[in-house]
């Protein structure tokens, strides 16, 4: 529908207004007449309610849609064209689609020594979300992260970015599809200066041949602005705190382009002040249309700061939840496979 659309404004025939969080919103009619055929597919997309793939927002959008059509166009006009070939599934699964930027399906992960750490692992992320990866250590969370960013390569399984099937080959593949990781052991320089490290592989040439300080500095500056991510661009990095070397880690994604942040335990080494400054920079982010992956095993910061979580056990994915919606006794029983005790009583002395 969204491509029938876009071909549709091209030429000349309706102008789209955008409207977050919907796929197609606010049409305006340019020639009612040419529109008809449209009308049609988006009337027997939104009859498509027993469709379990599409959810409540995307179907009331394009009932909208259908609305707005079925005022502006004459009467009749739709059932002349309900038996023209529109693949109507083929279009429910392609608008689908187009609400993940990370779809790993069937991913499986076996070591020459015979150890599984994924089988047959299903991992859907959507666009503008902050989603949870959790599970204990060992339940195979960092290892589907991993194939996600190029590290590791999947026995079985296929990975979709953006709907496109990709080989995600190394982590400069991963860069070039917008995919950035923030691991858990910071991958920084400590001899080198914070501007230095955020263009390291990449750095601006003065007179052709030798890095340009001034130019690399003035990017640092411009995106620790941009993202409300405040570093000391000339500071060694062996001399700043652990925060602030988790911001130089999160910029060096940005400034190569990221879109889908992948944040491996990213409070695992934080002060609690430390982590509530990163959880407001996260949604600053998400705010602006980033998604992010977070991997933790810590219930609160899990039901504070995500929208859906995914629950890994011994390799396997144990589902996916909305965060709002689930309990912390329910997330630590799937975790673990038992009842867990979450507070303990003690007798008074």
């Amino acid at each position: 529908v969204r491509e029938a659309i876009q071909m549709l404004e091209r030429q000349k025939l309706v102008k789209v207004i955008p409207s977050r969080g919907t796929i197609v919103a606010n049409i305006e009619i340019e020639d009612t007449e040419k529109c008809y055929r449209l009308l049609a597919e988006i009337q027997a997309f939104a009859a498509e309610e027993a469709c379990e793939r599409i959810s409540e927002e995307q179907l009331q959008a394009l009932k909208d849609c259908y609305d707005q059509f079925a005022t502006a166009c004459a009467d009749g006009a739709v059932e002349q064209l309900l038996s023209g070939d529109t693949r109507f599934h083929e279009i429910i699964v392609k608008v689908a689609d187009n609400e993940y930027v990370v779809q790993m399906k069937g991913i499986t992960k076996v070591y020459p020594n015979g150890i599984a750490a994924n089988q047959g692992v299903d991992f859907n992320v959507k666009r503008g979300e902050i989603h949870a990866l959790m599970g204990e250590n060992g339940a195979g969370k960092s290892t589907l992260m991993k194939m996600l960013f190029g590290l590791e390569q999947p026995t079985e399984g296929e990975i979709y970015v953006n709907g496109e099937k990709v080989s995600l080959t190394s982590p400069t593949v991963a860069i070039s599809k917008e995919i950035g990781m923030v691991h858990q052991h910071f991958m920084l320089v400590p001899n080198l200066t914070v501007a230095e490290n955020m263009v390291l592989g990449m750095e601006p040439k003065h007179k052709g041949m030798f890095m340009d300080y001034k130019k690399a500095v003035e990017i640092t500056e411009e995106y620790a602005k941009k993202y409300n991510l405040h570093v000391d661009p000339n500071a060694k990095v062996r001399d700043i705190p652990v925060g602030m070397k988790q911001k130089v880690e999160i910029l060096k994604a940005l400034v190569r382009g990221a879109k889908i942040l992948i944040l491996d335990e990213p409070t695992a080494v934080l002060t609690t002040q430390e982590t509530e400054e990163l959880f407001k920079e996260l949604v600053h982010l998400k705010e602006q249309g980033y998604t992010m992956i977070f991997i933790s095993h810590k219930l609160h910061e899990i039901k504070q700061i995500t929208d859906r979580l995914t629950i890994m056990r011994s390799g396997k994915s144990m589902g996916v939840y909305q965060t709002a919606d689930i309990s912390k006794e329910e997330i630590s029983r799937l975790m673990v496979g038992r009842d867990v005790i979450l507070t303990v009583e003690k007798d008074q002395a």
